[in-house]
């Protein structure tokens, strides 16, 4: 039985980042593969989600907070700890300790390859690996404004690698940029139905009618565009606090903190619409069948491609567009994720 590793953003506490690396390691386990999650710690993701100390308070206001800010990232941290715990993991203080352990490493899914994120870590480009085979799944650069210097590293990084997707059309035409074939896959979420996701689910109180919100950016863009929604359906809004933010309430919504992963799938399944600015808050709407709104950046230097990339594949752009009131059809959407759910299956299975 081959034995997989697979390398991506691990102890954060971050819904997308937590539920795409469950989705990849029970499709591969359900293959049949002996996986292990490398317990690989970058300090840049580490240090976003430490514990807040006294040295954080700079304004009366953080002073005020600081306590409750401090239980809830505690809870945070509880849940995201408690989730998924039968996932078999390999601690590693350094990312050469995996050398001659594995058959087979899948680098991704999330912004694995984003160096601004990570701090320039190359950990996740593979340096220093060696005697295994390299594979990236939904890999994602976040956005490829790069310097040269960077340019020729990732060039000759990526020329040690077996086969690459990404989850982008954008990182796809980098890679084929600098002479490599790629090809475009669904984040791992989606390579999971929705009868995979409803059995995730743990149980939180809500509305009986409400337009969920989860914003990553764009806190009050989001929320304008929620009010309107929720106003035109006769629906309350839930909002989904993130760790990114502070600790006061929204006021006019109901305010859900420190969820479990397993709960923000199950207000994703029965919200009645959703407004995000997240890609795995789309990933989710998508999953659950739900009409949504996907508000983005507007400029050039951003992470939109992921939003974009999906959206456009899926022939459903109209999300973006916040004076269209067109709903989605699901039977065209479920046709055509399925097609790319086969081809993106068909990859892991041809490349490893």
């Amino acid at each position: 039985m081959p034995k997989i590793g697979i390398l991506t953003f691990v102890n954060t506490l971050n819904y997308g980042a937590a539920l795409q690396c469950h989705a990849l390691y029970e499709y591969l386990n359900g293959m049949g593969f002996d996986v292990e999650v490398i317990d690989y710690n970058n300090k840049e993701i580490e240090g976003a989600y430490r514990l807040p100390s006294p040295q954080d308070i700079h304004s009366v206001k953080e002073f005020v907070t600081f306590p409750f800010r401090y239980m809830l990232r505690k809870k945070w941290k509880k849940n995201f700890n408690q989730y998924d715990t039968a996932m078999k993991s390999f601690h590693v203080k350094s990312i050469s300790e995996i050398n001659g352990r594995y058959d087979a490493v899948i680098v991704g899914s999330d912004q694995v390859w984003n160096l601004r994120l990570t701090g320039d870590d190359w950990s996740y480009y593979l340096s220093g690996v060696k005697n295994t085979k390299k594979i990236s799944y939904a890999a994602s650069f976040g956005n490829t404004n790069f310097s040269k210097k960077q340019i020729e590293k990732i060039n000759q990084l990526l020329s040690t690698f077996n086969a690459l997707s990404l989850r982008e059309q954008q990182g796809v035409e980098f890679c084929e940029s600098l002479g490599y074939s790629a090809t475009q896959v669904l984040d791992p979420t989606l390579l999971q139905n929705t009868r995979f996701w409803a059995q995730q689910e743990k149980s939180i109180a809500h509305p009986e009618r409400y337009v969920l919100v989860y914003a990553v950016g764009l806190k009050d863009k989001v929320l304008q565009e929620a009010r309107k929604i929720a106003a035109s359906i006769d629906a309350k809004i839930v909002y989904i606090n993130s760790p990114y933010e502070g600790a006061m309430p929204i006021k006019g919504v109901k305010n859900v903190y420190a969820l479990d992963p397993r709960q923000f799938v199950y207000l994703f399944m029965r919200a009645s619409f959703v407004v995000t600015s997240s890609f795995h808050g789309v990933c989710f709407s998508l999953i659950g069948k739900k009409n949504f709104k996907a508000i983005i950046h507007s400029g050039v230097d951003n992470t939109n491609s992921r939003i974009v990339s999906l959206v456009e594949n899926l022939g459903i752009s109209h999300v973006l567009d916040l004076s269209s009131n067109e709903t989605i059809n699901y039977v065209d959407v479920d046709s055509k994720m399925k097609e790319k759910r086969c081809a993106s299956q068909k990859f892991i299975q041809e490349n490893i």
